[in-house]
């Protein structure tokens, strides 16, 4: 939904609140998240948060694969 903390800071309250309901998060609010998209970034090199946000979207499949494996050697 937003890759990059620019974009994620741009996120309405609506937004967040269908995306933790999709997931079934109620331990945090929406007003809790947009706090937490809210705070100042760190100083970082340039091109230091796309190259981290891409290297998260490399590791998905990985997860997925793993949450597979552990549900079929679950059952």
């Amino acid at each position: 939904m937003a890759p990059a903390p620019t974009t994620a800071r741009k996120l309405t309250r609506g937004r967040i609140g269908r995306l933790l309901k999709q997931h079934r998060i109620r331990r945090l609010t929406a007003e809790q998240v947009m706090a937490a998209l809210r705070v100042p970034p760190l100083n970082l090199a340039p091109g230091s948060a796309e190259a981290a946000s891409e290297h998260a979207l490399l590791l998905l499949p990985r997860l997925r694969l793993i949450r597979e494996q552990q549900l079929d050697i679950a059952t």
